[in-house]
């Protein structure tokens, strides 16, 4: 299961990839949009800044966009950016470490999630 701001984190995401690509959105439209608390949400949005996925820009005609293309980002990367427990690259089977070499079922989603883009999502219906 995610974790709630991850999930807020991938309906920022996915709303923002519905816009132009140049357009700042206010965090406080997307809150009310969402029915989510806009102090959450503000910092959900701080950690996606910090990790380089949303752009910011403060005062008129300022607030938040894509950073990069919507066909860049993957949900992996939302799930890494909030630090998911989910994207963890500890084995569900055996507590060990996860990776190509070494893998189980889980490894492979996420290899999955990896290749799932926000291109391919619409509009979130809040």
């Amino acid at each position: 299961m995610l974790k709630l701001s991850t999930k807020y984190a991938l309906a920022v995401i996915s709303y923002l990839s519905s816009k132009e690509k140049n357009e700042f959105v206010r965090v406080k439209q997307i809150a009310t949009k969402g029915q989510i608390p806009q102090a959450y949400l503000s910092q959900v949005v701080k950690i996606l800044v910090s990790n380089k996925l949303l752009a910011a820009k403060a005062g008129p005609g300022g607030g938040i966009r894509l950073s990069m293309r919507k066909k860049v980002i993957s949900i992996y990367d939302v799930c890494i950016a909030s630090q998911d427990p989910i994207c963890k690259d500890i084995c569900f089977l055996n507590n060990s470490k996860c990776d190509s070499a070494n893998h189980c079922l889980r490894h492979s989603a996420m290899q999955e999630l990896k290749k799932i883009t926000f291109s391919s999502i619409s509009e979130p219906e809040f």
